[in-house]
């Protein structure tokens, strides 16, 4: 999920001193401070032409010059944010909060970038950090229920969500989202489809939105409902592999198997190993053997370690009496998933026979 967080760039604008020209410690202070104010100045112009690669350049000559000043690493550190520079980000903004320790902006920006890099543990403790310092912000409450969502502590996503829902009901579709996921993840789905429905109010434009709007509606039987919102999602965004993914599995479990293997289809276009392994699941069904056996195949090259294509792919070799090749499938799931692997080892030598649902 892509976000962006990085707003326009204010700039600290120091008065212009006139000195004599005299060499001495002042005046160079003053000559520098000068040259420092002119640097934040082109600087801020460059961020509102978006030529954040020479901002970047322009603050970096400004820190040089005010070693000690925090909001110029601050800023330096938003518009590395936005160049999705990550890592240089979260230095910048930890080196504002060396030089000052309740910079509650730079405490904020620094989860986000800690969240948009996958490190979703110290996000939350610096969203902490800075709802220490201000309690009341929705922005930094929305924000660590994501980081507590990505974390897979679901209620906890949806308490930080909500409270920041009750101090701005109309922040953003982005935490309604938030909490939808927390709700659906602990099976309450009504309120998870209260909550995407809301998310969809905010921002009728996101696709995803109206996927997992359509997946809680799958979930709860109403396919109907569910058809609706996933094509609402191709429609704004047809080459979204996960609704089409998600679209074809459906089709798939009320047997609609022409409709899915096209739907898929469509899907596979993306990487995404999981469509490749539904594709393989809907042709073996349809009697398709040949063809679902590459589409496990490519499932496999993708993710190497899915141990569900791995045990699909030796039932379809059985069924074709290539019993060495289950066999193959078999010495490699030993170190992926033990248990299916002992499964299927029944399957070769007892001929008991295993199932495995398609992939949502």
């Amino acid at each position: 999920m892509q976000r962006s967080y990085l707003t326009p760039l204010g700039v600290l604008m120091l008065s212009l001193t006139v000195g004599v020209k005299v060499t001495n410690a002042t005046q160079y202070q003053e000559r520098s401070s000068d040259e420092a104010s002119t640097l934040a100045s082109q600087a801020a112009a460059a961020v509102d032409s978006h030529h954040y690669s020479e901002a970047v350049d322009l603050l970096e000559r400004v820190v040089a010059l005010r070693p000690d000043d925090a909001q110029t690493r601050f800023r330096l550190g938003r518009v590395l944010q936005n160049q999705e520079r990550l890592i240089e980000s979260i230095a910048a903004f930890r080196q504002a909060l060396r030089l000052d320790p309740n910079f509650v902006d730079a405490y904020h920006a620094l989860g986000v970038s800690y969240n948009n890099s996958g490190h979703y543990g110290d996000a939350i403790d610096a969203f902490k950090h800075a709802l220490e310092l201000r309690p009341d912000r929705a922005e930094t409450l929305s924000e660590l229920a994501y980081a507590y969502s990505k974390s897979g502590q679901s209620q906890e996503a949806i308490d930080y969500g909500m409270k920041a829902i009750s101090l701005r009901p109309d922040i953003n579709g982005i935490t309604y989202n938030t909490v939808g996921v927390g709700y659906f993840k602990l099976e309450k789905r009504e309120q998870a489809l209260e909550a995407f429905e809301h998310a969809i109010k905010l921002e009728p434009s996101n696709a995803a939105f109206y996927n997992n709007l359509g997946y809680t509606y799958a979930e709860l039987g109403q396919f109907k409902d569910a058809l609706v919102a996933y094509q609402q999602a191709i429609r704004l965004k047809p080459d979204y592999a996960i609704a089409l993914n998600n679209l074809g599995t459906m089709l798939c479990s009320s047997r609609q198997y022409r409709e899915a293997i096209e739907t898929l289809k469509q899907a596979i276009k993306s990487p995404m190993p999981e469509a490749h392994y539904n594709l393989g699941y809907v042709l073996s069904l349809t009697g398709h053997k040949k063809e679902a056996i590459q589409s496990y195949k490519n499932a496999i090259m993708l993710k190497a370690d899915f141990a569900e294509a791995y045990v699909n792919l030796a039932v379809l070799y059985l069924r074709e009496g290539q019993r060495e090749l289950a066999l193959e499938q078999y010495a490699i799931l030993k170190s992926v998933d033990p248990i299916l692997a002992s499964k299927l080892f029944d399957l070769i030598y007892r001929d008991k026979i295993i199932s495995v649902r398609t992939n949502n």
